[in-house]
């Protein structure tokens, strides 16, 4: 295996949890805030769309920064 392969394999690892972790976050304090104000699914669905809004947000820095070494 040559070393470029490895990279590509850590890039796309890397990309996936930095792109789950803020959904799965914001899913859960969604979740809890719902829970603490009797609200049905209000702040469910507005963290979530924060957590997709970050996870995006983070792709495009990664892989600005990856474009960039190249």
């Amino acid at each position: 295996m040559n070393m470029k392969f490895l990279e590509d394999i850590g890039l796309i690892s890397y990309l996936g949890f930095a792109m789950a972790t803020p959904i799965i976050l914001g899913v859960i304090i969604g979740n809890y805030l719902d829970k603490i104000f009797k609200t049905s699914r209000v702040f469910f669905f507005i963290f979530m769309i924060f957590g997709v809004v970050a996870s995006f947000v983070n792709m495009f820095q990664i892989l600005g920064k990856y474009t960039k070494r190249k």
